[in-house]
């Protein structure tokens, strides 16, 4: 991200905003998401103001999937936008595994 105001310009990058998300998935109850592993499975791009996020989890056994996915979309797209101020258009998901 790169903002221009009166004193400057602001840039973010990526893989702050990585950072951001991933720490917003950990804490996604039944996603197992922790460490610096994780956060090479989450790629951001960053096109002005707006970025696309895509992430690869591993989602505990007995979890119900796709209200996990959704929960994390919500809390990952709050969170950057909140931390950030970029607007956050797309949250792809890619459960590569499951945690037994």
């Amino acid at each position: 991200m790169s903002s221009q105001f009166a004193l400057g310009e602001i840039h973010i990058a990526d893989h702050v905003v990585a950072s951001i998300a991933a720490a917003a998935a950990a804490k996604v109850p039944g996603i197992v998401f922790a460490g610096k592993q994780a956060q090479r499975k989450v790629l951001v791009q960053v096109d002005g103001s707006m970025t696309n996020i895509e992430m690869g989890i591993t989602v505990r056994y007995g979890t119900i999937i796709q209200d996990a996915c959704r929960t994390l979309q919500r809390a990952v797209t709050e969170t950057v936008h909140a931390l950030t101020g970029l607007e956050v258009k797309t949250v792809d998901v890619k459960v590569d595994h499951i945690a037994l």
